[in-house]
């Protein structure tokens, strides 16, 4: 998944494409490398979703920034910092937001995303990064995701995904009231329309009702 090292006159839109949050990580990781920082960089939310797990030839275009929990943290935000400046990114381009909603428990191993001397890029698990967008149910910006990732994981009901959210918060959550409007539509044919090419994700067979 490794590319050519990114060119540094590169300049990104306000939301942020999956090729364009690829770009921006391949130059930090190029960055950070050139100066010998050891990093671990675990990807969360929105964009680890976009990156790792929509159908093929479908780019996520709904994301402002890249939720990561990181190691070097000082490092890694200064260099990230001096990148927002340089390309004219918003300042939190690249931050560690999504840290607060993690489980007790912590993240799990994940997919090594790119590599490139000390610095590592991993993206988290499927399974995990669902139970965390369930936890937060957010209309118009989880609910895309959440229809994408309960196929890739094989959610098949409603009740599925609650028991998802209780094994990983270990008892302590559960999903937002709030979502609880919208979740059940989300197992039907659901339209990404934020996505390029918006698509309609096919239903979700319950194989108890066949």
């Amino acid at each position: 998944m490794e590319a050519e090292s990114s060119s540094q006159n590169w300049t990104g839109p306000s939301r942020l494409s999956t090729a364009s949050q690829m770009e921006l990580l391949r130059l930090l990781v190029d960055r950070l490398a050139a100066k010998g920082v050891e990093a671990l960089i675990y990807l969360l939310g929105g964009a680890a979703a976009g990156i790792a797990y929509y159908p093929d030839g479908v780019d996520r275009r709904s994301s402002a920034d890249i939720d990561a929990r990181f190691t070097a943290r000082s490092q890694v935000l200064a260099e990230a910092e001096a990148m927002a400046a340089e390309l004219g990114l918003r300042p939190d381009w690249f931050n560690k937001g999504a840290e607060q909603f993690l489980p007790p428990t912590g993240e799990p191993d994940g997919e090594v995303l790119m590599e490139r001397g000390g610095v590592r890029v991993v993206v988290a698990p499927p399974r995990f990064l669902l139970a965390m967008k369930l936890r937060a149910s957010r209309l118009g910006r989880d609910d895309e995701d959440i229809a994408v990732l309960i196929r890739v994981c094989g959610i098949k009901s409603v009740a599925e995904a609650e028991a998802l959210v209780e094994e990983v918060y270990l008892g302590e959550e559960e999903i937002h009231p709030r979502g609880r409007s919208f979740i059940a539509a989300v197992f039907g044919e659901y339209q990404l329309s934020k996505a390029d090419p918006p698509i309609t994700l096919p239903k979700v067979i319950d194989p108890e009702c066949n």
